[in-house]
């Protein structure tokens, strides 16, 4: 991790009556969607009836950016074979919107967290997406500075880790953040963000040639070269 994470506040703990459409709640919040609902204090799609998985609201108060960040903390994580999105840099405020998200996405298996550029409300992973089993309680978030975007999870009780760090500038401009197609047994609670200071131009640099490098491979190596004995790691 190159900045801190997250270096912006919560902005919502969603501390309403069971039920209650995100909109109702607040008027900091707009439909990108069907609307959020609350829930023992948390949000999930429309209040636990939405199956299909299109509920969707972004924070209506400002633009951020265009450098920012997004969060959450995932207090029930997605049924196997379901997704959900925190979105930043979001344009076009309606039910094709466009911009950039950290996905959370349930599986049998191994779950994964990934980084995607949304283009008329259809996402599309950006290099490869992460294996990290989710655990109820844990966070994600997502970070937008020039044209790099590094996703950053927290298991519960631990410390914000950077998972992968990828280059896309197809939406350079400050926009929306928001909460993205929950479906109905994923619950969220402290979202957060907003802008955030501007890197310098070195830091920049090194953050670009951060996101050319195949992460997970660069892990391994640095791993495997690490547990080789001393001898074989200097050269004579």
């Amino acid at each position: 991790m190159i900045m801190p994470f997250p270096s912006t506040s919560i902005l919502e703990t969603f501390t309403d009556t069971d039920g209650v459409d995100l909109t109702v709640h607040s008027s900091n919040w707009s439909i990108l969607g069907a609307s959020l609902g609350i829930t023992d204090g948390e949000i999930q799609g429309n209040a636990g009836t939405e199956s299909t998985g299109d509920s969707a609201n972004y924070w209506n108060v400002a633009n951020f950016g265009p450098d920012c960040e997004v969060y959450a903390t995932i207090s029930t994580k997605p049924a196997d074979d379901r997704s959900s999105y925190l979105g930043l840099r979001m344009k076009d405020e309606t039910a094709s919107f466009g911009g950039y998200a950290v996905g959370l996405n349930a599986f049998a298996g191994t779950d994964t967290f990934g980084i995607y550029r949304i283009d008329n409300a259809v996402a599309t992973l950006l290099g490869s997406a992460v294996n990290q089993e989710i655990t109820n309680g844990d966070a994600c978030g997502l970070q937008a500075r020039s044209g790099t975007l590094e996703l950053f999870y927290k298991a519960t009780g631990g410390n914000w880790t950077s998972l992968t760090i990828q280059a896309d500038s197809t939406y350079p401009n400050a926009g929306k953040i928001a909460v993205i197609w929950l479906t109905n047994t994923v619950r969220l609670d402290d979202f957060g963000g907003g802008s955030i200071p501007e890197m310098s131009p070195y830091m920049r640099r090194i953050r670009m040639i951060v996101a050319a490098i195949d992460y997970r491979r660069l892990n391994s190596l640095l791993v495997a070269f690490f547990r080789l004995p001393l001898s074989l790691r200097v050269s004579t």
